[in-house]
């Protein structure tokens, strides 16, 4: 009896975590997965499953999978209508009862953790059991039997959910692992809220886990731990052990910043640049906000714990914010927004409240958004639709001009003469409105769009981002481009220099270099570094030698 699990990825770079802890957890029966991405047509992913013929088939949802699963598993129910079909996943479990009566194609749904239910299920089939016979399992809701929720896995049970063969396979992707499960804090719009305790996998498992990866020479992995850092000294022997054995991996976690002690800060510290990035919610900066989510609240602590972490230099930091939580208006969010903005990110997501079934938000009066997923916000009584909307042509800006880091020194300039971060945004927000609606929508439009806007002032900070990323495009006219006779030669002939190559540390090599003369003065950039120099002086001398 064949057995398919399926998942719907946000994009082709993403695997799934969950269908290998099936597969690996149940080795006894003959499961394969099938993973796509929101971009895959739906009849290829389809054909691709009808074709194994299988008698089982699994799909693991989630908020931004969930609409284009269940077309697929009714066209799949209709291909093959003697399979059995069930949902498992976040988004399936909380809405388990609901599903069952809205989509007679969908057989069952597996609520909570999903390893030790499909054993019993499969186990049942292969006892000659039939779907229609099929008795209690608990953790599984189906229309045969009442429903008997399960109880959490000892997780010293669960095996490594990757194998070396598997690791091959998952080449250029991001690679998820995960060092316990559960969440200490009870923030209203998780579904963690729900949950009471913390699971810790067993140390051994962990680094046994961690040094498989790292074998792989996997580049990145992704720790879905809700809270890395929820117990100190675990986390620092784990982050020991990823400093001895690392080499090239790149470990991304997700920290809560008031819990942030000096010893882990530290040793974050410590790392060499890149080995680990850290994503971290502060949501809102106002208080009367974090306290009605169940958050607890100590700005002064968070921006001091973030300052600490950012010295070093070595890691990327991403930080979160939230938009529609009760009791933030409009003006207050700005104020958040400016907050998190003078911490210096190197990422700021301004993502939006999901109203998720099953949290405790979703019965706070005041609140309007999606019946259907993904229960964005869409009002809510502090903050009009009006006021969202603005909230999220300012998001598309803080994307284009902020997280691109494509115009660093022209936002740097921005705000420095604003010193309103969020009111910069605005702005900027407003240009990008506007281009869009000339049909201007590329990023490399944008820099003559802004001159037009902002003028001499801004010219020479458009001009360095312009030419520091955006390789191989040509310059606009605004920075005054300009490559008298002879240039290019001049330009090799430098690049032949030991002198001056050892002075500036490249390579003579022009895939990386760029030669450009803006405003009368030389600049050279080498992308590999980042290093953008202004050689006026050297390229004189060399046309004077000449």
């Amino acid at each position: 009896m064949k057995t398919v699990l399926t998942a719907v990825n946000a994009r082709f770079v993403h695997s799934s975590l969950a269908l290998r802890y099936l597969k690996q957890y149940n080795p006894e029966f003959d499961i394969r997965l099938a993973e796509f991405s929101l971009n895959d047509n739906i009849w290829h992913m389809l054909d691709s499953l009808e074709k194994e013929k299988a008698e089982v088939y699994g799909f693991s949802c989630y908020i931004w999978n969930m609409e284009p699963i269940l077309k697929l598993a009714e066209m799949l129910k209709k291909a093959v209508p003697n399979t059995f079909v069930f949902l498992g996943g976040p988004e399936a479990g909380c809405r388990a009862e609901e599903i069952l009566k809205s989509y007679p194609f969908i057989d069952g749904v597996m609520v909570g953790e999903g390893e030790q239910t499909l054993k019993e299920l499969l186990g049942r089939f292969a006892d000659g059991i039939l779907p229609d016979a099929l008795p209690m399992i608990p953790g599984l809701m189906h229309r045969r039997a009442a429903f008997e929720p399960r109880r959490e896995l000892d997780l010293a049970s669960v095996p490594l959910p990757y194998t070396e063969e598997d690791l091959p396979l998952l080449q250029g992707k991001i690679v998820y692992f995960e060092t316990s499960r559960g969440c200490p804090f009870h923030c209203a719009y998780c579904l963690s809220a729900a949950e009471k305790t913390v699971r810790a996998f067993p140390m051994e498992y962990v680094k046994k886990g961690l040094s498989m990866l790292f074998l792989a020479g996997v580049p990145l992995v992704k720790l879905i731990d809700r809270t890395f850092n929820y117990d100190n000294s675990r986390a620092m022997e784990i982050l020991r052990f990823i400093l001895e054995e690392s080499r090239n991996t790149c470990v991304h976690m997700e920290l809560e910043p008031q819990i942030l002690t000096p010893e882990l800060t530290a040793l974050l510290g410590s790392a060499p640049k890149d080995r680990f990035q850290a994503e971290i919610g502060i949501q809102s900066a106002n208080e009367k906000t974090l306290q009605s989510v169940g958050r607890s609240c100590n700005l002064k602590k968070i921006a001091e714990n973030i300052w600490n972490l950012r010295q070093y230099g070595n890691m990327h930091i991403h930080l979160d914010l939230i938009a529609g939580l009760p009791y933030e208006d409009y003006a207050s969010f700005g104020r958040s927004f400016d907050f998190v903005y003078h911490l210096q990110p190197d990422m700021l997501q301004l993502g939006f409240l999901k109203v998720l079934p099953g949290t405790p938000v979703c019965h706070m009066d005041g609140i309007v958004a999606q019946g259907f997923p993904p229960y964005q916000v869409i009002s809510t009584k502090w903050m009009d639709p009006d006021s969202m909307r603005k909230l999220r042509e300012i998001e598309a800006a803080v994307e284009m001009f902020y997280n691109s880091g494509a115009f660093v020194k022209t936002v740097k300039q921005l705000v420095s003469e604003d010193d309103r971060p969020f009111s910069v945004f605005e702005t900027l927000a407003g240009v990008l409105v506007q281009a869009e609606k000339k049909g201007k929508r590329k990023r490399r439009e944008l820099y003559s769009i802004l001159y037009e806007v902002y003028g001499e002032s801004l010219r020479e900070a458009l001009s360095e981002d312009f030419i520091r990323y955006n390789q191989n495009v040509p310059l606009p006219a605004f920075v005054h481009p300009q490559r008298e006779k002879g240039f290019k030669d001049k330009t090799y002939q430098l690049m032949k220099n030991d002198v001056f190559c050892r002075t500036y540390g490249i390579v003579p090599d022009l895939a990386r270099l760029r030669f450009e003369r803006m405003d009368g003065k030389a600049y050279m950039m080498d992308y590999a570094s980042g290093k953008l120099w202004n050689i006026t002086m050297e390229l004189d001398a060399e046309i004077d030698r000449c």
